[in-house]
């Protein structure tokens, strides 16, 4: 038996076609704006986590407190390491973040370029690739930051109990930088190992 197609039912089965992948890139672009707030609204959680916590610290090393300088350097370095588990997560958290993003991101750039085949749209491309960079000031990156900073923190707490206030904070000055530089580090590596 033989199957006649006429042009009307190749117009409106393209037609369908062309519905389907409007959808079908809004429903990735809606996506990818949920995840980036998403990953927003972490990262301002964790900055609200970090400040409460150093206020409630403030207030325990306040001499109205009835804690004792001992007290308050051993809850704040138990803290600070709750805080720098926190902080990693979200960091772990924010790189499969990325992950997800940008696979929305070339989920999109596929419809596009369909549309651009199927239309002769030859050259269409309203933004070329924007690869990630380490020193954008992308949430990864400030996790990573954030990270640094609270284990420098940590590593000046847990001198207090043995050390001289210079050689605190030139130790905790390396601990961060070295922190920061082994976070980025691997930022780095997980974009290459795309």
């Amino acid at each position: 038996m033989l199957v006649r197609v006429t042009e009307r039912a190749v117009t409106e089965s393209k037609a369908e076609i062309d519905d389907f992948l409007i959808a079908e890139y809004q429903h990735f672009a809606d996506s990818f704006w949920r995840t980036e707030e998403l990953g927003e609204k972490r990262i301002n959680f964790v900055i609200s986590v970090l400040t409460a916590a150093v206020a409630g610290l403030v207030v325990l090393a306040t001499r109205d407190s009835g804690f004792t300088d001992v007290q308050v350097k051993w809850v704040s370095f138990s803290t600070g390491l709750a805080l720098l588990l926190l902080g990693f997560f979200t960091l772990l958290r924010m790189l499969r973040r990325n992950n997800v993003a940008d696979q929305y991101k070339r989920a999109m750039d596929h419809v596009r370029d369909t549309f651009c085949d199927r239309y002769a749209l030859e050259g269409y491309a309203p933004l070329d690739g924007l690869p990630r960079q380490l020193f954008s000031g992308g949430l990864a990156q400030t996790a990573a930051l954030l990270n640094s900073m609270i284990a420098g923190a940590i590593t000046a707490i847990g001198l207090l109990f043995v050390t001289s206030p210079r050689l605190l904070a030139l130790s905790a000055a390396i601990v961060s930088v070295l922190s920061l530089a082994a976070q980025f580090a691997y930022i780095r590596r997980r974009h290459e190992r795309r």
